[in-house]
């Protein structure tokens, strides 16, 4: 395991969208991740999950990294927040945390 050094952490609020029309219509917003929760005659149902992204730097280029499953595991949570991302934030500038990489591209909070 690698330690990787991060220089931001950002968190996107999930987003739910409605729409009336036809599937080309929703075509721009599945491009922009969103995913079908219900359809039914014309009428869509469109969800957007929370992001936790935090840009890392990799052999000396920036790379954002979705974290937000890593962050969930380490604090033992279900439901990503503001503040618990604040809290990791706090956590990796006081030195409590610290973000590694494994061989095969994943990452660990420990």
């Amino acid at each position: 395991m690698t330690k990787v050094e991060i220089q931001s952490v950002q968190y996107e609020k999930s987003d739910t969208i409605e729409i009336q029309g036809t599937s080309a219509d929703i075509k721009y917003y599945l491009r922009n991740g969103y995913f079908i929760k219900e359809e039914r005659n014309g009428y869509w149902v469109l969800n957007k999950s929370s992001r936790v992204l935090a840009e890392i730097i990799i052999n000396n280029k920036p790379v954002l990294q979705n974290i937000k499953h890593e962050i969930l595991n380490y604090y033992n949570r279900d439901r990503i927040s503001q503040n618990l991302v604040q809290k990791f934030a706090n956590d990796l500038e006081a030195g409590v945390v610290s973000l590694y990489s494994d061989s095969n591209g994943g990452f660990a909070i420990s």
